[in-house]
């Protein structure tokens, strides 16, 4: 999975999931990462995903596109890499983005219920009271685990976020296709 984490001044506005072959970046709202910012050209930036690969072409925009501070106009992107759209910062962010065949399949209940077990432990676990001190040298491991917990915590929650944009956009296309069909029937009738 990979997104797009959209900051602005080292402060995280929003996350987008590269779900697309091509994920369209600027300031008209037909965008797929929608800036509202005269610093963001109409139609600024695009990120192609080949399914190998993802690169970063400018469109054209008025103010350019600076990949990890570097103008360009094409880039491949790896896991971290920093596009710089006007103010605006986003950040490629790779977990698993590129699946093996035998790993790719629908995200069922079961998943769902996986990743919310997950989610719950690292909270607990985040929140709970700490054990009594152990020896120093005990200590070294734990300590450099935390970091990776709290990766993996924040990676589930964006996954979970990432869930529930793709239900409600699934529920509204399903309500407007209900819609359309009341509508054809009452035509019939």
């Amino acid at each position: 999975m990979a997104d797009l984490i959209v900051s602005l001044k080292g402060r995280e506005l929003r996350r987008h999931a590269l779900v697309k072959g091509e994920t369209t970046i600027g300031r008209d709202p037909t965008n797929d990462v929608v800036i509202d910012n005269l610093g963001v050209s109409r139609t600024h930036a695009a990120v192609h995903w080949s399914g190998a690969e993802f690169i970063a072409r400018d469109l054209g925009g008025k103010n350019g596109l600076l990949v990890n501070g570097v103008p360009s106009t094409v880039h491949q992107l790896r896991h971290g890499d920093t596009l710089q759209v006007g103010k605006f910062n986003l950040t490629l962010s790779m977990l698993d983005a590129i699946a093996s065949p035998e790993e790719t399949r629908p995200f069922d209940e079961r998943d769902r219920e996986q990743v919310m077990r997950e989610v719950a432990a690292m909270r607990e676990a985040r929140t709970s009271p700490s054990p009594a001190p152990a020896p120093a040298a005990a200590l070294a491991p734990a300590s450099q685990a935390a970091p990776a917990q709290g990766a993996r915590v924040e990676a589930l929650e964006g996954e979970v976020r990432s869930l529930r944009r793709a239900l409600y956009v699934s529920g509204v296309i399903i309500a407007l296709l209900l819609l359309e069909l009341a509508f054809a029937l009452s035509k019939l009738l």
